[in-house]
């Protein structure tokens, strides 16, 4: 399970800022030895890193309006991570 903090900017500038914890999930469903790594986050919310894979090995992931997505553009069981975003 992966948790990202997203902060929500408000209408004001000088309000404090407003978080929300948001639990990821993961690119293997419900399988409790699934993991995810969030490395990157931008202003829209969304998340990249680095997830456990149903395909085998850890696969780089985009995180968007609720859904995880795989992004490797490769083969199984090749290792990939996403650090940055923008």
């Amino acid at each position: 399970m992966v948790i990202a903090v997203v902060l929500v900017l408000g209408p004001s500038v000088d309000a404090a800022p407003k978080y929300r914890i948001i639990d990821l999930g993961s690119l293997c469903g419900d399988e409790p030895t699934c993991g995810a790594n969030a490395l990157g986050i931008n202003n829209l919310g969304q998340v990249v890193g680095e997830a456990d894979s149903d395909c085998g090995g850890r696969r780089a992931f985009r995180w968007q309006n609720g859904a995880m997505t795989d992004i490797t553009n490769q083969p199984c069981y090749v290792l990939s991570s996403a650090w940055d975003v923008n």
